[in-house]
Protein backbone atom coordinates (compact mmCIF):
# COMPACT_ATOMS: atom_id res chain seq x y z
CA UNK A 1 0.00 0.00 0.00
CA UNK A 2 1.07 3.66 -0.65
CA UNK A 3 -0.51 6.56 1.54
CA UNK A 4 -0.03 9.80 -0.69
CA UNK A 5 -0.54 12.01 2.18
CA UNK A 6 2.61 13.65 1.53
CA UNK A 7 1.22 15.36 -2.05
CA UNK A 8 -1.51 16.89 0.28
CA UNK A 9 1.29 18.70 2.66
CA UNK A 10 3.41 20.05 0.17
CA UNK A 11 -0.09 21.57 -1.50
CA UNK A 12 -1.12 22.92 2.07
CA UNK A 13 2.25 24.62 2.55
CA UNK A 14 2.01 26.27 -0.80
CA UNK A 15 -1.44 27.30 -0.08
CA UNK A 16 0.04 28.94 3.52
CA UNK A 17 2.78 30.86 1.51
CA UNK A 18 0.23 32.44 -0.61
CA UNK A 19 -1.91 33.14 2.25
CA UNK A 20 1.03 35.15 3.44
CA UNK A 21 1.81 36.92 0.42
CA UNK A 22 -1.87 38.29 0.29
CA UNK A 23 -2.02 39.22 3.86
CA UNK A 24 1.02 41.03 3.34
CA UNK A 25 -0.52 42.62 0.20
CA UNK A 26 -3.43 43.90 2.35
CA UNK A 27 -1.72 45.13 4.93
CA UNK A 28 0.62 47.40 2.94
CA UNK A 29 -2.11 50.00 2.60
CA UNK A 30 -2.05 50.67 6.35
CA UNK A 31 1.78 51.46 6.86
CA UNK A 32 2.26 53.32 3.22
CA UNK A 33 -1.10 54.98 3.11
CA UNK A 34 0.15 58.17 1.54
CA UNK A 35 2.17 56.48 -1.11
CA UNK A 36 -0.26 53.83 -1.86
CA UNK A 37 -1.17 54.18 -5.69
CA UNK A 38 -4.91 54.16 -6.34
CA UNK A 39 -5.08 51.70 -8.74
CA UNK A 40 -3.81 48.96 -6.10
CA UNK A 41 -6.63 49.96 -4.18
CA UNK A 42 -9.27 48.33 -6.31
CA UNK A 43 -7.03 44.60 -6.66
CA UNK A 44 -7.86 44.84 -2.12
CA UNK A 45 -11.55 42.95 -2.79
CA UNK A 46 -9.94 40.71 -5.19
CA UNK A 47 -7.21 39.71 -2.54
CA UNK A 48 -9.83 39.40 0.13
CA UNK A 49 -11.81 37.20 -1.74
CA UNK A 50 -9.29 34.93 -2.91
CA UNK A 51 -7.97 35.07 1.31
CA UNK A 52 -10.94 33.81 2.11
CA UNK A 53 -10.72 31.10 -0.78
CA UNK A 54 -7.55 30.16 0.43
CA UNK A 55 -8.76 29.34 3.69
CA UNK A 56 -10.80 26.59 2.40
CA UNK A 57 -8.99 25.19 0.74
CA UNK A 58 -6.42 24.74 3.64
CA UNK A 59 -9.45 23.69 5.87
CA UNK A 60 -10.26 21.01 2.98
CA UNK A 61 -6.49 19.48 2.78
CA UNK A 62 -6.83 18.96 6.58
CA UNK A 63 -9.61 16.81 6.18
CA UNK A 64 -8.43 14.86 3.14
CA UNK A 65 -6.43 11.74 2.87
CA UNK A 66 -5.58 9.31 -0.04
CA UNK A 67 -4.20 6.47 0.18
CA UNK A 68 -3.20 3.83 -2.74
CA UNK A 69 -3.49 -0.10 -2.57
CA UNK A 70 -2.96 -2.86 -5.47
CA UNK A 71 -4.06 -0.06 -7.86
CA UNK A 72 -7.11 0.68 -5.68
CA UNK A 73 -7.30 4.56 -4.74
CA UNK A 74 -9.31 5.62 -2.03
CA UNK A 75 -9.73 9.28 -1.32
CA UNK A 76 -11.97 10.37 2.13
CA UNK A 77 -12.85 14.01 3.04
CA UNK A 78 -15.20 15.28 6.32
CA UNK A 79 -17.15 18.48 6.71
CA UNK A 80 -18.50 19.61 9.70
CA UNK A 81 -22.58 19.27 9.31
CA UNK A 82 -23.38 22.93 11.01
CA UNK A 83 -26.16 21.74 13.77
CA UNK A 84 -28.55 24.36 12.13
CA UNK A 85 -29.67 21.61 10.65
CA UNK A 86 -30.73 20.06 13.38
CA UNK A 87 -33.52 20.51 16.32
CA UNK A 88 -31.70 22.11 19.66
CA UNK A 89 -32.46 18.84 21.48
CA UNK A 90 -30.77 16.30 18.52
CA UNK A 91 -27.79 18.74 18.24
CA UNK A 92 -26.98 18.64 22.31
CA UNK A 93 -27.88 14.73 21.99
CA UNK A 94 -25.01 14.02 19.38
CA UNK A 95 -22.61 16.70 20.25
CA UNK A 96 -20.37 17.42 17.02
CA UNK A 97 -21.92 16.02 13.33
CA UNK A 98 -19.50 15.23 10.61
CA UNK A 99 -20.22 14.00 7.46
CA UNK A 100 -17.74 12.35 4.89
CA UNK A 101 -17.11 11.43 1.38
CA UNK A 102 -15.11 8.49 -0.13
CA UNK A 103 -13.91 7.90 -3.41
CA UNK A 104 -12.57 4.88 -4.43
CA UNK A 105 -11.27 4.34 -8.20
CA UNK A 106 -9.97 1.33 -9.48
CA UNK A 107 -6.83 2.23 -11.86
CA UNK A 108 -5.50 -1.40 -11.49
CA UNK A 109 -5.78 -4.08 -14.73
CA UNK A 110 -8.39 -6.26 -12.65
CA UNK A 111 -12.13 -6.31 -11.66
CA UNK A 112 -12.32 -5.61 -8.27
CA UNK A 113 -15.50 -5.63 -5.72
CA UNK A 114 -15.98 -3.64 -2.37
CA UNK A 115 -16.99 -6.43 0.12
CA UNK A 116 -16.73 -5.13 3.50
CA UNK A 117 -15.66 -2.16 5.69
CA UNK A 118 -13.32 -1.39 8.64
CA UNK A 119 -13.39 1.76 10.82
CA UNK A 120 -12.12 3.70 13.46
CA UNK A 121 -13.50 6.55 15.15
CA UNK A 122 -11.41 8.69 17.42
CA UNK A 123 -12.53 11.77 19.57
CA UNK A 124 -10.04 14.10 21.13
CA UNK A 125 -10.97 12.84 24.42
CA UNK A 126 -9.21 9.54 24.09
CA UNK A 127 -12.12 8.07 23.07
CA UNK A 128 -12.83 5.69 20.18
CA UNK A 129 -15.43 3.33 18.06
CA UNK A 130 -15.03 0.51 15.40
CA UNK A 131 -17.01 -0.57 12.74
CA UNK A 132 -15.74 -3.97 13.06
CA UNK A 133 -13.42 -5.54 9.52
CA UNK A 134 -15.84 -7.47 7.37
CA UNK A 135 -18.64 -5.10 8.13
CA UNK A 136 -20.85 -6.01 4.89
CA UNK A 137 -20.07 -3.41 2.27
CA UNK A 138 -20.60 0.53 2.53
CA UNK A 139 -24.15 2.30 2.58
CA UNK A 140 -26.27 -0.78 1.71
CA UNK A 141 -23.59 -2.15 -1.76
CA UNK A 142 -21.17 -4.34 -2.43
CA UNK A 143 -19.78 -2.52 -5.91
CA UNK A 144 -18.12 -4.00 -8.27
CA UNK A 145 -15.02 -1.63 -10.20
CA UNK A 146 -14.11 -2.41 -13.83
CA UNK A 147 -10.59 -0.99 -14.43
CA UNK A 148 -11.44 2.90 -14.39
CA UNK A 149 -14.41 2.56 -12.92
CA UNK A 150 -15.00 4.88 -9.46
CA UNK A 151 -17.53 4.23 -7.18
CA UNK A 152 -18.29 7.29 -4.36
CA UNK A 153 -21.00 7.62 -1.48
CA UNK A 154 -21.56 9.83 1.44
CA UNK A 155 -22.29 9.33 5.30
CA UNK A 156 -21.66 10.48 8.43
CA UNK A 157 -20.53 10.14 12.26
CA UNK A 158 -20.62 11.93 15.58
CA UNK A 159 -18.53 13.33 17.97
CA UNK A 160 -18.29 14.45 21.56
CA UNK A 161 -15.56 16.88 21.08
CA UNK A 162 -14.75 19.12 18.16
CA UNK A 163 -11.64 17.16 16.96
CA UNK A 164 -11.02 13.86 16.00
CA UNK A 165 -10.24 11.32 13.30
CA UNK A 166 -11.12 8.54 11.21
CA UNK A 167 -8.93 5.91 9.72
CA UNK A 168 -9.82 1.83 8.55
CA UNK A 169 -10.22 0.35 5.24
CA UNK A 170 -12.43 -2.15 2.80
CA UNK A 171 -12.41 -5.40 2.33
CA UNK A 172 -11.79 -6.02 -1.24
CA UNK A 173 -11.39 -9.10 -3.68
CA UNK A 174 -10.10 -9.24 -7.39
CA UNK A 175 -12.78 -10.81 -9.52
CA UNK A 176 -10.61 -10.74 -12.24
CA UNK A 177 -9.27 -9.17 -15.68
CA UNK A 178 -11.10 -6.58 -17.47
CA UNK A 179 -14.07 -8.03 -18.58
CA UNK A 180 -14.31 -10.24 -14.81
CA UNK A 181 -13.21 -13.69 -16.06
CA UNK A 182 -10.54 -15.17 -13.88
CA UNK A 183 -6.66 -14.71 -14.08
CA UNK A 184 -3.51 -16.13 -12.81
CA UNK A 185 -1.98 -13.97 -9.53
CA UNK A 186 0.51 -12.44 -10.68
CA UNK A 187 2.38 -13.63 -8.02
CA UNK A 188 2.19 -16.67 -5.65
CA UNK A 189 1.93 -14.15 -2.42
CA UNK A 190 -0.37 -12.44 -3.86
CA UNK A 191 -4.26 -12.98 -2.74
CA UNK A 192 -7.61 -12.19 -4.43
CA UNK A 193 -8.48 -10.83 -1.21
CA UNK A 194 -6.84 -7.85 -0.03
CA UNK A 195 -7.46 -4.42 2.21
CA UNK A 196 -7.58 -1.31 0.56
CA UNK A 197 -6.54 1.51 3.18
CA UNK A 198 -8.54 4.59 4.32
CA UNK A 199 -5.94 6.46 5.19
CA UNK A 200 -6.55 8.95 8.71
CA UNK A 201 -8.82 12.14 7.84
CA UNK A 202 -9.22 14.76 10.30
CA UNK A 203 -12.74 15.28 11.46
CA UNK A 204 -12.61 19.30 12.97
CA UNK A 205 -15.49 21.60 13.98
CA UNK A 206 -13.84 24.68 12.42
CA UNK A 207 -16.48 26.70 14.01
CA UNK A 208 -16.37 26.09 17.23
Amino acid sequence: KRIITPVLSETATKINQVKNQLILFLSFPFFYFNSIPVHLYTHQADAFEALRSLGCQARLMQCTSVAETRGVWVMASAAQVHQEAFSQADAQDQGYLFSYRVRVENRSARTVQLVGRCWRIADAAGGAKAVPKGSPGVVGQQPVLRPGEIFQYQSGTDLPTPTGFMEGSFQMVTLGGEDGESCPAESEEESKFFDAEVARFDLVAFDH
